[in-house]
């Protein structure tokens, strides 16, 4: 399998992980405790939920349909997804906490932003002599 098709299937199984997480917090399946909440905008877990399963979620979902379908926008659906995954991570740590779990998914957003940002990158010109 090339380097494109393991980063579509790793966008893919990060993408399903946030939208499976975000629906548990929504449905209330996964109940991380009010606690957490404490001292934070949010009463409930309904809208980190919403943002985790419809933003971060589907962001990485797109990225890796971009892959598999070879559109011209896959450098900036998988740039904008390492961003999105990152930003997730860093604002769920202040308004959380940190957590053992943030740290991996903090590594993969950032390290999948500068792929989508190097696969952006015009290729460098070639001089003819």
């Amino acid at each position: 399998m090339n380097r494109m098709r393991w980063l579509a299937a790793g966008e893919l199984l990060v993408g399903v992980s946030a939208i499976a997480g975000g629906l548990a917090l929504l449905t209330g399946a996964s109940d991380p405790g009010e606690q957490l909440l404490a001292g934070s905008v949010f009463d409930t877990y309904r809208w980190p939920g919403f943002v985790l399963a419809f933003v971060v979620g589907r962001s990485w979902i797109a990225a890796s349909v971009a892959i598999w379908r070879r559109s011209r926008f896959t450098a900036l659906l998988t740039t904008f997804a390492g961003v999105v995954m990152a930003c997730w991570v860093v604002t769920e740590a202040v308004v959380i906490g940190p957590d053992w779990l943030q740290a991996p998914y903090l590594v993969v957003g950032i390290a999948v932003a500068i792929i989508g940002w190097r696969m952006h990158r015009p290729a460098p010109a070639v001089s003819q002599q």
